[in-house]
């Protein structure tokens, strides 16, 4: 593996090898293994390097409320985790921090894999709920109720064709049609209209 220089803030790595290649050879079996028993104790993410690109624009701080507004299946939101609880003794240990993550996805299957995820880094600091983002509620100050809640920063990976796969999901190509992107147009524009509200 190499590291990524462009994101040397959160300690990322790739393989020159794509991820079937590790699954289906024997050769890397052990390898597999080790991966596999490091994500389920929370001590690595993986993910695809272009994903990790919109977390490190957002900046976040461990006193920062977060919404990540379309979040499912969690690779963002645990590189959010991982940013806010930064000065983590031991991985999986995460601390209490004063910030909160928000981490919202519609589909409710989608919505329990990121509760999964969340839950594997074992930290305190997030919330995971399951709604429709384009309608997200107003959230009030308990102590008044007067006061909407305000975040620091939101994340809006709104939902999409999945096109942007092809490299690695050629099967795509046999049902992708310009339509399904236009279609899908006016749900992103509303998402997106939401969070900037």
């Amino acid at each position: 593996p190499f590291r990524l220089k462009w994101a040397e803030s959160i300690s990322a790595w790739q393989f020159s090898m794509e991820r079937r290649q590790i699954r289906k050879n024997s050769e890397f079996k052990s390898l597999k293994k080790y991966l596999h028993q490091q994500e389920i104790r929370g001590a690595l993410s993986r993910q695809e390097a272009v994903s990790m690109i919109p977390p490190l624009f957002l900046g976040v701080e461990p006193h920062h409320r977060v919404l990540d507004l379309c979040a499912a299946p969690g690779s963002k939101t645990t590189q959010l985790l991982e940013a806010m609880n930064v000065n983590c003794p031991e991985p999986g240990l995460m601390p209490d921090t004063r910030g909160v993550i928000v981490a919202n996805d519609l589909d409710f299957k989608r919505a329990n894999l990121l509760t999964h995820q969340v839950q594997r880094i074992k930290v305190k600091n997030c919330l995971v709920m399951n709604m429709d983002a384009q309608y997200w509620p107003w959230l009030y100050n308990e102590e008044n109720d007067e006061e909407v809640l305000q975040y620091d920063r939101i994340l809006c990976d709104v939902p999409c064709t999945g096109d942007g796969t092809l490299r690695k999901n050629p099967v795509i190509w046999k049902t992708w049609k310009v339509t399904d992107g236009l279609a899908m147009h006016f749900r992103q524009a509303a998402i997106l209209g939401r969070g900037l509200e």
